[in-house]
């Protein structure tokens, strides 16, 4: 099964694009997917991206998280993506990329095993405090529902993420003594779908397939 989003690239620049957008700095647009009423599919209406729709919280920490989950459906690819951000106004970042084989496959009760980010299809990329982080092990267990609600609890272990801003990526690497991380969210999901155009390759927002598209 393929996957349409890979944590390959510039992992630094993509966490801060993505803490502009949660926290309401700006917005980040990862392609031309069109965003939906949460959990209706074929919906006109397209939220901003830097409307929060969950209470994201991480335990011992006083200040909730600005977040959204975005469920991002492509026509001809497998694969679905549930991507969960939560930042807050400084520099905090939570980031979570789960894969579920078909639409099929989305709704209803998970426990998802989390891992190295190169090494697993569902992982977690961190920054806090300053430091960026990423999975090496945990889970994250998440309930999502056909009218739009989502609902979860995550408890991952962090390794340091070792890159120095402005060089390559480091190999992703596991550690002797992990950082704990644990939290919550609760509230709604999007959803993100593209049809292809009649007889061609290339996708576009919404369309057919999206109109018909059920859970």
């Amino acid at each position: 099964m393929g996957q349409m989003w890979h944590p390959a690239g510039s992992r630094l620049a993509a966490l801060a694009l993505l803490a502009i957008a949660c926290s309401g700095g700006g917005a980040a647009s990862e392609g031309p997917a069109s965003e939906q009423e949460p959990g209706v599919p074929g919906a006109e209406s397209e939220p901003s991206d830097s409307e929060s729709l969950l209470s994201f919280a991480i335990d011992g920490r006083s200040e909730p998280l600005g977040a959204q989950a975005r469920l991002e459906v492509r026509q001809g690819m497998e694969s679905v993506h549930l991507g969960i951000t939560g930042a807050d106004s400084g520099s905090d970042l939570v980031v979570f990329d789960i894969f579920f084989s078909g639409v099929e496959s989305t709704m209803g009760d998970h426990v998802i095993e989390l891992g190295l980010p190169d090494r697993v299809e569902n992982y977690a990329n961190v920054n806090l405090d300053g430091t960026f982080y990423y999975s090496q092990g945990g889970r994250i267990e998440l309930t999502l529902s056909e009218d739009g609600a989502i609902e979860g609890r995550f408890d991952v272990n962090l390794a340091p993420d070792l890159t120095e801003p402005g060089s390559p990526p480091l190999p992703f690497a596991t550690t002797d003594s992990p950082m704990t991380l644990t939290g919550g969210f609760e509230g709604s999901w999007l959803l993100s779908c593209q049809s292809r155009f009649p007889g061609h390759e290339s996708l576009m927002n919404g369309g057919p397939f999206c109109e018909n598209l059920a859970f």
